[in-house]
C-alpha cells in the first residue's frame, strides 16, 4: 500500500482497526492535508487547521480528531515496519477545567440524614464529621 496522503493512512486506519465506530465523517474533515504529501506536513500545519477548527468545536473535540489521527499514523507506522512523519505526534490543546463540586455542611447533614434510611446506621456512624 502506498501511504502519501494522510487520507489513504486514515482509510487503512478505519478499515483494519477501527471496529464499530469508524468515523467515516472524519475522512472530510481532514481532507484539506491531502493537499500535501504526508512527508511535508508540518506541525505548524496541524495548528493552522485546528485554529481554524476550534471556531466550530470544543479544544476538547480538536484533541480527539487529532488524537484519531495521530493514532492512525502510529498504526500504520508499526504495522508495516515503516517511519511515517507524524506531525500530529505532540500536539495538544488545553481543554476547559471542570469546576469540583463540595458538599456544602447542610448538604453533608441532609446526605448523612437521608442515608439512614437504608439500614447502615453503625457505618455512618463510624464515618460521622462533627461540622460546627
Amino acid at each position: 500500500m502506498n501511504f502519501e496522503k494522510l487520507s489513504d493512512i486514515i482509510k487503512y486506519y478505519q478499515t483494519y482497526h477501527l471496529t464499530k465506530y469508524k468515523y467515516t465523517y472524519r475522512l472530510a474533515l481532514f481532507a484539506p492535508f491531502d493537499d500535501y504529501p504526508l512527508s511535508t506536513l508540518k506541525r505548524a500545519d496541524v495548528k493552522k487547521w485546528a485554529l481554524e477548527r476550534q471556531k466550530q468545536v470544543s479544544n476538547a473535540t480538536v484533541n480527539k480528531e487529532i488524537g484519531f489521527c495521530r493514532s492512525a499514523i502510529n498504526l500504520v507506522s508499526k504495522d508495516f515496519e515503516i517511519t511515517l512523519n507524524n506531525p500530529f505526534a505532540n500536539v495538544k490543546y488545553v481543554e476547559a477545567d471542570t469546576i469540583p463540586n463540595y458538599l456544602s455542611p447542610q448538604e453533608y447533614e441532609k446526605l448523612l440524614t437521608a442515608s439512614l434510611e437504608f439500614d447502615n446506621t453503625e457505618q455512618i456512624k463510624t464515618h460521622h464529621v462533627q461540622i460546627s
